[in-house]
């Protein structure tokens, strides 16, 4: 009868065991589908859901203005480059010119992805900022240098305010980081040259 007894005790222990392993590994199970569920795709995902990023009609505008950013730098070096007497000053429009050629062709490449035409002119605010540094000759260097660093500090904050809203699953986001940097290079080599009091002495042609 004792032998029988401490059986029956076994057997409830083991069986108590497997109710506790269980038991341990539905919360385990659960512990895993909350991490799935917390990774940074399916985070970005919620905020989506939630509206707490961009919709496609604010992206698109960001896209549209961006465009009109690279448009403008790209005729403003041309500009540049025809009227400034300075090397330093001409080779940093060549690379304002370069970049932002670059980046144009990958945004519209993006732009044509998600069936958006991107704009192929300037607008007449942005024309006017063009036409009113082609009628500068004294101190041309320093209006230009100037304008870059106050126009790249704008449009960083843009992009940086993009960046934050737009979903992680938008094509536009990897090009927004990988162009960030850019227009950073060009603000500080910007700030660079207009402390150079030898170029910004310079005149245009």
């Amino acid at each position: 009868m004792k032998l029988q007894y401490i059986k029956l005790v076994l057997l409830a222990a083991i069986l108590f065991g497997l109710i506790s392993c269980d038991s341990q590994k539905s919360k385990v199970d659960s512990g895993d589908e909350n991490l799935i569920e917390d990774d940074e795709t399916q985070y970005k995902e919620r905020e989506i859901a939630e509206g707490e990023t961009w919709d496609e009609l604010e992206i698109n505008n960001f896209m549209q203005e961006a465009a009109m950013i690279d448009i403008m730098q790209i005729k403003i070096a041309d500009l540049v480059k025809d009227k400034t007497t300075n090397e330093a000053v001409a080779g940093y429009a060549q690379n304002l010119m370069t970049d932002h050629k670059q980046s144009l062709a990958k945004l519209k490449e993006i732009a044509a992805g998600q069936n958006l035409k991107i704009v192929e002119g300037l607008d007449p605010a942005h024309e006017k900022k063009v036409q009113k540094l082609a009628m500068t000759d004294t101190e041309f260097n320093e209006n230009f240098l100037k304008m870059m660093v106050e126009g790249h500090k704008k449009d960083i904050d843009k992009y940086q305010n993009a960046i934050q809203n737009i979903a992680y699953t938008h094509p536009i986001k990897d090009w927004i980081d990988t162009n960030l940097p850019v227009l950073q290079q060009h603000q500080f080599r910007a700030q660079r040259l207009l402390d150079d009091e030898s170029i910004v002495a310079d005149t245009a042609e």
